[in-house]
């Protein structure tokens, strides 16, 4: 039987995120097809953006680390996916506070991790980094 891990099962959701979103563009392409020159009405537009609010909604959930892990692959070289895992748990991931909470935390921690690499790199200092967390 094989197992998963938190990183597999992370993955497995953004995989699943960017297929949905795959579905719903082309979908949404589909029904705005028109003849060359012709106008969309106002209707069709607010149509789609009311079927594709509830599927944006959980992509951005889903995808709610990308900037950190953007961010850490552009600067190592590697994807390594954000643990599932929050360092509070006042607020349920998701809601509006919830996503403040893991966002402003992202917010600090980014600039941050950049300063101390900045000021590394200034002072001569070489070698490996390692960040755990702690």
């Amino acid at each position: 039987m094989e197992s998963s891990t938190p990183v597999s099962d992370n993955i497995c959701l953004q995989l699943r995120a960017l297929e949905s979103e795959n579905r719903l563009t082309r979908g949404t392409l589909d029904s705005l097809r028109v003849p060359a020159g012709s106008e969309i009405s106002l209707a069709d537009i607010e149509r789609i953006v009311g079927e594709n609010d509830a599927p944006r909604r959980e992509f951005r959930v889903l995808r709610r680390n990308a900037e950190y892990e953007d961010w850490f692959e552009r600067l190592f070289g590697m994807g390594v996916p954000t643990p599932n895992t929050l360092p509070f748990t006042t607020w349920t991931s998701g809601t509006p506070w919830g996503d403040k909470a893991a966002f402003g935390l992202q917010d600090a921690e980014i600039p941050f991790a950049e300063h101390l690499l900045d000021t590394l790199e200034a002072g001569g200092v070489h070698g490996a980094i390692v960040e755990f967390g702690t």
